[in-house]
């Protein structure tokens, strides 16, 4: 999957154009010492999906994309580095234009109906949520609470125990994430927010929640 074999009749052509940026996103943060530590295979990434082309593998390379680019985003959600949350935030946003175009399946749903959710997976969600509180904070303090509470993003996606995020969120007002987060999971936060609160919320927006605390 190159530039130079881009062809406007081919099943996965939008797809294919939708890597090829990502792609040279994922290198140019993965090249820069002072964002990012780790590496990844990007290249070998790149090599499998041109064979799956070559099948004629096309579900397997939304497969594959969709992965990839969930995976580069716990690295940039690590980061804290607001110029790659932005890039990646568009991306996700052409790459949901994308499916709707492609009837791209997410991986909770198999059958090929598109996804009614607004999170394909949590790591969108996360991402989407980084996004909106770094790209808002005023203060170096504030960038460094946040930046705490994705250091143990394991127990967001592994575990969906947005326990920090809940709180963080009654703490500071910020209806923004507990509706993400109910929007997401809704049973798991508001089990949670019931423990925190001592009183059922459920049904309840994030801004009806904060009203409460009044």
């Amino acid at each position: 999957m190159s530039s130079s074999s881009l062809n406007k009749e081919d099943p996965d052509y939008l797809i294919e154009e939708f890597w090829l940026g990502l792609k040279q996103s994922m290198i140019n943060f993965y090249e820069d010492d002072n964002i990012s530590t780790l590496s990844r295979c990007v290249n070998s990434w790149a090599d499998r999906l041109n064979l799956l082309k070559s099948k004629q593998k096309y579900l397997e390379i939304e497969h594959l994309v969709y992965n990839y680019l969930s995976l580069y985003g716990i690295d940039v959600l690590r980061s804290g580095n607001l110029y790659y949350l932005a890039l990646l935030n568009t991306n996700i946003k052409r790459w949901h234009k994308v499916c709707i175009h492609n009837n791209v399946d997410n991986l909770d749903n198999r059958q090929g109906e598109p996804s009614k959710l607004k999170y394909q997976n949590c790591m969108l969600m996360l991402l989407d949520i980084s996004y909106k509180l770094f790209s808002k904070c005023k203060s170096v303090m504030e960038k460094k609470d946040i930046s705490k509470l994705f250091k143990d993003v394991e127990l967001y996606l592994m575990y969906e125990d947005f326990q920090s995020l809940i709180q963080y969120a009654l703490k500071n007002k910020k209806t923004n994430i507990l509706d993400a987060l109910i929007t997401y999971n809704s049973n798991n936060v508001y089990q949670e927010l019931d423990i925190i609160l001592g009183k059922d919320v459920s049904g309840l927006s994030g801004k009806k929640i904060l009203g409460l605390l009044n």
